[in-house]
């Protein structure tokens, strides 16, 4: 989240991507997720496609409300405000999410805190959450001596196929 030059107004999300050793130039997400007043605090979930964030551009119950959206092949989906009661009058930011998708966190200055902004947890509704995730790990070792093998690691479900090679030391990690 940035106010640099090329924002739409306030706060904007961006995005980098890792290519070739290096991150490319930041780029603007768009009107789709931004608007003329504060986007901020994003978190993309473990599953890579679903993005939260805080807005006080959209209409909303507060100072700032966390969103979702999910990105596709036509780029982000209209942000979804999650409601309450994850989202109050008050401001909340700062939202993450576990890998399994069950279990949230928030900070809010809502009532019943212990000031300012304190950190809640939030048991979350199955239409709110990110798509499943697996983690697939391993190490792969000659069997005779044990030492790492150089090798190509193939995931596939249902028509997608995820491809990497392993690390010096013959791990692996996917998500």
């Amino acid at each position: 989240s940035s106010t640099r030059e090329g924002s739409l107004g306030g706060s904007d999300i961006w995005v980098s991507y890792w290519k070739n050793d290096t991150w490319t130039a930041p780029e603007n997400l768009g009107t789709s997720i931004n608007t003329q007043y504060d986007e901020e605090a994003p978190f993309i979930s473990a599953d890579g496609t679903t993005l939260y964030f805080t807005s006080n551009g959209k209409d909303g119950l507060g100072e700032g409300d966390i969103y979702r959206s999910k990105i596709g092949p036509d780029g982000w989906s209209e942000p979804v405000n999650l409601g309450f009661p994850i989202n109050t009058q008050f401001k909340e930011i700062g939202f993450s999410i576990t890998p399994d998708g069950k279990t949230a966190y928030v900070s809010s200055n809502r009532f019943g805190g212990n000031g300012g902004l304190d950190i809640y947890q939030i048991e979350m509704p199955e239409s709110q959450r990110p798509d499943a995730t697996a983690l697939i790990y391993g190490k792969i070792t000659d069997y005779n001596t044990t030492k790492p093998v150089p090798a190509e690691v193939l995931a596939v479900h249902d028509e997608l196929r995820y491809k990497m090679l392993t690390r010096p030391d013959g791990t692996f990690f996917m998500c």
